[in-house]
């Protein structure tokens, strides 16, 4: 991934352009003054997208919807299954919270009316109503993960960055996704055998896939060599 950049500084403008894309205003202001950066004036509503993301993730659709009206009023009425992901985020927030009453209430005033207006939207809302009849089951609980609030989140910034007219996808995220398909592509066509690069590996802080095992091992030399 590396060979994509020639140096210090176009590395450090990528990290900066993920921290904008990604709508993560205060990281975005951090790294701008660690590294000497300048945060791009045509930042696409950064302070915006950034409270948008965090009324998301701690569970206040409704501020959430406010606000994405509040800087597109026309946003949902071309992006309605945004609006349907927040739906089903604060209906399981409403369950979780013992407001059964007020979710079945949410689902049927506004839930059912999206559909209505969207047909296509339909599978999502029977989803929806699987919280209700049958709470244990997969397609319910996915509703309550953690990752399907990260999934809103991420999404529904992605898609008001495509309605504003700029890139949905940071550079360093389409560098990523790039070095991904190449691994495979090498891997299935040329049967290459060579550490790769992973998502996993990434989150664990590691560059390669099996880099922490190999540290592990050497640990364990180091140990057995002292002994």
């Amino acid at each position: 991934m590396l060979g994509f950049v020639r140096n210090c500084c176009e590395l450090d403008n990528l990290v900066l352009n993920y921290f904008v894309s990604e709508g993560l205003k205060d990281a975005a202001l951090a790294f701008a003054e660690d590294s000497g950066l300048e945060v791009p004036h045509c930042n696409y509503y950064l302070a915006e997208r950034a409270c948008i993301r965090d009324a998301i993730l701690s569970d206040q659709c409704p501020s959430a919807i406010t606000l994405i009206n509040d800087i597109m009023p026309d946003f949902f009425e071309s992006h309605p299954s945004a609006l349907m992901s927040l739906l089903q985020r604060q209906t399981a927030s409403l369950i979780g919270r013992g407001q059964e009453d007020e979710a079945l209430e949410l689902v049927r005033v506004h839930a059912t009316a999206l559909v209505d207006t969207n047909p296509s939207l339909l599978p999502s809302l029977e989803s929806l109503m699987l919280v209700f009849v049958a709470p244990e089951a997969k397609a319910a609980r996915q509703f309550s993960d953690p990752a399907f609030r990260e999934g809103v989140a991420s999404s529904v910034n992605a898609m008001l960055l495509q309605a504003m007219g700029a890139p949905s996808e940071s550079q360093l995220s389409t560098l990523m996704r790039i070095c991904f398909c190449l691994q495979d592509e090498l891997s299935a066509s040329a049967k290459l055998k060579f550490p790769r690069v992973t998502e996993e590996a990434l989150l664990a802080g590691h560059l390669f896939e099996g880099e922490e095992d190999d540290q592990r091992e050497a640990e364990a030399d180091k140990t057995m060599a002292v002994e």
